[in-house]
């Protein structure tokens, strides 16, 4: 299954746990859309069977008024057992797939709840990453390169006195701390 990555602000992405969740969900959704695929293909084809049945049926109930054959009676016998088991068949069918639909509409639901916790967090995160960045761009004179790299990428420069340092900071090799405190010292030797 795909990965469901939000992007967030600086950084930042949903929980582990709810990354987790959503691509659980996702995949739970998949499955039972496949089962429910299956089940209609199935309950599709015992109708196709169920309409030749009732058609060799209706020529054997009509043979047998022709004819007052014992073999005649015999297969009617055979075509209404059969009847009945592909009858059976489908009613099964038609339950799981009611029951598949039901799992699926669990599904979304909770789906559409992880998003609406996912946009709480973002109207949440984003006011205060805003602020916080604006804080870091006046203090220490850093200038972001926002959009111009991958999510995984801290980018950007520190502007001094003298002259422009560049950074690039790869989040999944590197810590949080290692990146903020090389951020600080880098802008430490520009300021004093």
């Amino acid at each position: 299954m795909s990965n469901v990555m939000v992007a967030l602000p600086a950084g930042r992405s949903l929980s582990k746990d709810n990354r987790e969740l959503a691509s659980s969900m996702l995949e739970i959704m998949a499955v039972m859309r496949v089962k429910s695929l299956e089940s209609k293909k199935k309950q599709l084809r015992y109708r196709s069977v169920l309409k030749q049945e009732i058609s060799k049926l209706q020529n054997v109930s009509d043979s047998l008024l022709s004819l007052d054959d014992p073999d005649t009676a015999e297969e009617i016998i055979k075509q209404n057992q059969t009847l009945l088991n592909l009858t059976r068949d489908i009613d099964q069918s038609a339950k799981e797939i009611s029951i598949l639909q039901l799992k699926v509409k669990e599904a979304e639901k909770e789906l559409e709840v992880i998003r609406q916790q996912q946009t709480n967090l973002e109207n949440k995160l984003y006011p205060r990453a805003r602020y916080a960045v604006n804080l870091l761009r006046e203090v220490g004179k850093v200038t972001w390169q926002m959009g111009q790299s991958s999510p995984l990428e801290v980018k950007g420069f520190i502007r001094g006195k003298s002259c422009v340092k560049a950074f690039c900071f790869d989040v999944q090799k590197q810590s949080h701390f290692f990146i903020t405190n090389s951020l600080w010292e880098m802008g430490e030797e520009e300021v004093w």
